[in-house]
């Protein structure tokens, strides 16, 4: 663990608005942000400090790359200060995670046992910690440790950033009991294309 290592800290402001549209419509408005610090990251401190050389994209690569099969990695022991040890991590409590939410809700009664619901979210999550999908010790380390073009790669929009959400529901209530229904459906996960599982494309021990 580093030196100024720390559980997670969250706070969170959410802001909700109410009121009748009529006929027994009800519309409500609401906003939510959240700020999570101290969040780990993962970082190999046995990786050699300065690439040896970059790529036709001028990524940095790290020690001398090898194919084996269908795998790309480097060869053992030349992406390593000490060569008797393999990734050697250090968890630093230096991540973040910031969300915004903007939400949307309508609630209708149609006649004396139906209601009906729809409710839409739009939202943002940035972050820099590649821990948040879990995986693998490798999953979790940034392929460009010493960022890329000045900028730190993993700080951008979250692995768990999910920007629409909307929902349908209706409910019947027949006193006794009730039977209610919803329909969610939410955007798909962003993903960085990129090599098959198992590739080292830089040899950093990021995979």
């Amino acid at each position: 663990l580093g030196p100024k290592f720390r559980p997670p800290r969250t706070g969170r402001i959410a802001f909700t608005i109410r009121g009748a549209l009529g006929g027994g419509t009800a519309l409500q408005l609401g906003v939510t942000y959240r700020h999570t610090d101290f969040l780990p990251r993962r970082r190999d401190v046995n990786l050699i400090e300065k690439p040896t050389g970059t790529d036709q994209y001028g990524r940095p690569i790290y020690g001398r790359l090898t194919q084996v099969g269908s795998l790309v990695s480097a060869i053992p022991g030349s992406n390593r200060r000490f060569t008797g040890f393999d990734a050697v991590s250090a968890l630093n409590a230096d991540g973040y995670s910031d969300y915004v939410g903007f939400t949307a809700r309508l609630e209708r009664p149609v006649g004396r046992i139906v209601r009906l619901m729809a409710s839409y979210t739009h939202s943002e999550t940035k972050d820099n910690w590649l821990s948040a999908l879990g995986g693998g010790a490798g999953t979790q380390l940034s392929p460009f440790p010493d960022s890329l073009a000045g900028a730190d790669w993993a700080d951008g929009i979250s692995s768990l950033d999910v920007p629409d959400r909307f929902a349908l529901g209706a409910s019947l209530d027949f006193r006794v009991f009730r039977v209610s229904g919803v329909y969610t459906y939410r955007s798909g996960y962003p993903f960085t294309p990129g090599f098959t599982p198992g590739v080292d494309a830089n040899g950093d021990g990021s995979y």
